[in-house]
């Protein structure tokens, strides 16, 4: 949700920074989504790390220590 706010807010504040340089680049869509995918992929790793280890035997854990 997020995501869907911040990448116009983004987008504008980039292009208005960018337009002021000599040799300007174009901004596409493709970096937002690129980013948004890999901040949603590392959060969907970090999550599912601790969801498993939260569900594991407690036992196991304090056997190994």
């Amino acid at each position: 949700m997020s995501l869907l706010v911040a990448s116009p807010i983004a987008w504008y504040l980039m292009e208005r920074w960018l337009e002021n340089f000599e040799y300007r680049i174009e901004v596409n869509a493709f970096v937002f989504f690129l980013t948004g995918g890999l901040i949603v992929a590392i959060a969907l790793t970090i999550v599912s790390f601790h969801t498993v280890t939260a569900t594991a035997n407690p036992i196991h854990s304090l056997r190994d220590e």
